[in-house]
């Protein structure tokens, strides 16, 4: 048995949560119309498709950047990107996301927060890591906030810092959140 909300769904049986993605259809060609349609229907108010969302949102700036009219075709090197997403967007129905993340009052709770950049984009994620009373020790991914890079060319070293400002914005409201003792929070 499963429930749907917000485009994410809960196995009960698991006790996961899973995306069930339409797959996208392949085209010999694509129009700005389309790519920015099927963009907007990805949804991930978490933040455990980071990594897909964000080629999402490089390709979409991109498109922008051709600078081509609503129902044109997109130029060659961006369909060629295009296409190397549609064909590997059905792989999301493979991610499972336990529910729980063995926490109980007893406890040791670790967040541990990255961020990095590129040329790109930047990221910020939040892992929580549990050891619990016995010595077993989980980590989780609780949540992932991207952005794509700044149109005007910006250094990495600056970007690595819009990362760090996205992982602590990220960490603020994940703090704000949660109600555990947190035992330590290490930032990467």
């Amino acid at each position: 048995s499963s429930s749907k909300t917000l485009c994410i769904q809960w196995n009960a049986q698991l006790d996961s949560f899973f995306f069930n993605v339409i797959p996208i259809t392949p085209k010999s060609s694509h129009t700005k119309r389309e790519v920015l349609s099927t963009i907007a229907k990805l949804f991930d108010p978490v933040g455990w498709l980071g990594p897909v969302v964000v080629i999402a949102k490089m390709i979409m700036q991109r498109v922008w950047l051709d600078n081509i009219n609503w129902d044109d075709s997109l130029p060659v090197s961006t369909e060629t990107d295009w296409q190397k997403f549609v064909t590997s967007y059905h792989e999301v129905n493979n991610i499972r996301i336990p529910r729980w993340v063995h926490y109980t009052p007893e406890s040791s709770v670790q967040l541990h927060i990255f961020s990095d950049a590129s040329e790109m984009a930047y990221a910020g994620v939040i892992y929580i890591r549990i050891e619990s009373s016995n010595g077993e020790i989980h980590t989780h991914l609780l949540t992932c906030k991207t952005k794509v890079a700044p149109i005007k060319s910006i250094s990495i070293p600056r970007l690595e810092l819009c990362g760090a400002v996205l992982a602590s914005e990220l960490l603020k409201t994940v703090l704000s959140e949660i109600d555990i003792r947190l035992n330590q929070i290490y930032c990467w």
